[in-house]
């Protein structure tokens, strides 16, 4: 069994709670949606059920994950670090090389498998991304797929990328297709799909717990969204990126999300000024980011119909209910964003022109749409970079976590550095489950922050990398490098930061600090040995259309 956490200086240790039953555990991941998307976290974007779970529960602001979808997963459904396990990377870019597989190491037990133990039912909805390409179709091999890794039912898909009004799904290992009117959308079913499991698990067994994970496909492209979601939004982004940042980072500071002291991190080089945009460009990049705000919107009202079932259920009260994000906000393609991103990816470029006899079709079935990086900058406010990069702007994450039946400080903002792979050990921790392990988690628990929000991280270290992009975090300092596609990773320019002092990564500390960068260099190193890092590649970029090398932040 997993030991309990050493404690902090004050000893902080979680008071383990006594209810009736096991908690029931919901996990709920939205897709690259940024630091500040929620409107608990700063946006104008309208949040109500997440915000009313936040005011009810914790936020975390300072909670990170790995930049990429495959890789958050595989430490959220395990414990331990993405390379350790085998997905370093994601399925599309893996190779045969222990750290890059992009799929999860056979001997590794999973959150699902460890529950099971524990007489709790398992269900996921959603997105995997956790089984390789050629496996992803109805003949499997089934392994690597949720039903093979612990899930007793899944109802889903397996990449990225998924149309919502023209999904591939999959039962357990059958293709499916959904019934679709004309209102179809792929939230409202995953949505739907979540209520009537639990319905089953309320029927057939309702003296168990259940473990449900909800991977949503929003907010990752393509934007989708209902029509009345996108008229919600229509004007909201006149003011660009550039205008509308400095408003999301007053709101984050008025409601502590940030602190007081937090700087503003300035448009990087690689982003265009709003204003220098020709009118069209800008008209365009406006609608893209509407259906955004429209795709989120539509997944936070479809969240809420979930509550509001476990609600009526009566089970919302002993239900452990995280939200989260699996990186940072992405972007990309074109400064103007894109009409049809499969197209810009894979063949050949959008002009402007074809861009605007499109307008009206931003977010509808007639699209595949994706924002300008542009967007991705407000979305991270106040942070630097985006999806992909080590920067806070790619690793930070929103997290709120919500248990009526726990006793959680309402409205809590807990600022304890935390890696998605300490998510496992929280939740073990939490619901008092104790399961043999083939081998320590790398995470540790976060679950003391509910009774002492105020005292001291216990994490100690955690690594980062992403297709040559590298980043060490340790007792408050951060050491990281941008590294540009077919430079040698030994000319790579590193920085450093003072992290429990610098939120937003904002002053460079490399030229006065250089024995402390040095030292962080090298516990990089040897994380990296130790957790199937190396050898370095930066294979990532090559899916993509060509783009200018990244500024150094």
């Amino acid at each position: 069994a997993p030991s309990p956490p050493p404690p902090a200086p004050g000893g902080a240790r979680w008071q383990p709670r006594t209810v009736a039953t096991k908690p029931n555990i919901v996990l709920v991941v939205l897709d690259d949606v940024g630091f500040s998307d929620l409107s608990c976290f700063g946006s104008e974007i309208d949040t109500p059920c997440i915000d009313a779970l936040a005011r009810d529960g914790v936020r975390f602001n300072n909670f990170h994950v790995t930049a990429l979808c495959a890789p958050t997963r595989a430490c959220l459904m395990t414990g331990q670090n993405a390379h350790r396990v085998g997905v370093g990377n994601i399925a599309e870019w893996g190779r045969p090389l222990p750290g890059y597989r992009g799929y999860i190491r056979e001997d590794v037990k999973l959150l699902p498998q460890m529950l099971r133990e524990a007489d709790y039912n398992t269900i996921a909805v959603g997105k995997w991304h956790l089984s390789m390409v050629n496996d992803q179709d109805a003949m499997g091999p089934f392994d690597h797929w949720p039903t093979g890794r612990g899930f007793q039912h899944w109802y889903g898909f397996h990449g990225s990328a998924v149309d919502h009004f023209h999904p591939e799904l999959f039962r357990n290992h059958s293709q499916v297709y959904p019934d679709k009117d004309p209102n179809y959308h792929l939230t409202s079913d995953l949505v739907t799909q979540s209520i009537n499991y639990v319905k089953d698990h309320r029927v057939a067994t309702p003296q168990q717990p259940f473990f449900l994970y909800l991977g949503l496909g929003a907010c990752h492209f393509p934007f989708h969204a209902p029509s009345e979601k996108l008229a919600k939004y229509r004007g909201k982004y006149s003011a660009g990126y550039d205008a509308m940042r400095q408003p999301r980072f007053e709101r984050q500071r008025a409601m502590n999300i940030v602190p007081e002291d937090t700087q503003l991190t300035p448009r990087p080089g690689d982003i265009p000024q709003w204003l220098e945009l020709p009118a069209d460009e800008r008209r365009f990049s406006e609608r893209t980011m509407e259906a955004f705000a429209g795709m989120l919107d539509h997944a936070d009202s479809e969240l809420q119909r979930f509550v509001d079932a476990l609600d009526m259920m009566g089970e919302l009260d002993n239900t452990i209910l995280m939200v989260m994000s699996d990186n940072g906000a992405g972007g990309g393609y074109h400064r103007a964003g894109a009409l049809d991103v499969r197209r810009i990816a894979y063949i050949e470029p959008e002009t402007v022109a074809e861009k605007m006899a499109g307008l009206e079709w931003v977010g509808t079935e007639r699209s595949s749409p994706l924002y300008s990086t542009g967007w991705s900058f407000l979305g991270n406010t106040p942070l630097k970079r985006r999806k992909g990069d080590t920067y806070a702007g790619g690793t930070r994450s929103p997290l709120i976590v919500h248990w009526p039946a726990g006793r959680l400080a309402a409205n809590s903002i807990n600022s304890q550095y935390h890696h998605v792979t300490d998510v496992v050990p929280t939740l073990l921790e939490m619901a008092g489950v104790q399961t043999p392990l083939p081998e320590p988690l790398d995470g540790t628990s976060m679950a003391y922050t509910f009774d002492h929000p105020e005292s001291p991280t216990q994490k100690t270290v955690q690594h980062f990398e992403t297709a040559g992009d590298r980043a060490i975090w340790a007792t408050g300092w951060k050491a990281v490098t941008v590294h540009q596609l077919g430079d040698r990773f030994e000319d790579d320019q590193w920085a450093l930061y003072r992290a429990e002092q610098d939120f937003s990564e904002a002053t460079d500390l490399a030229a006065q600090e250089p024995a402390k960068l040095a030292e962080l260099i090298a516990l990089w190193d040897r994380e990296a040995a130790s957790n199937n890092v190396l050898p370095l590649d930066d294979d990532l970029d090559g899916l993509y259309a060509k783009v200018a090398p990244r500024p150094r932040p």
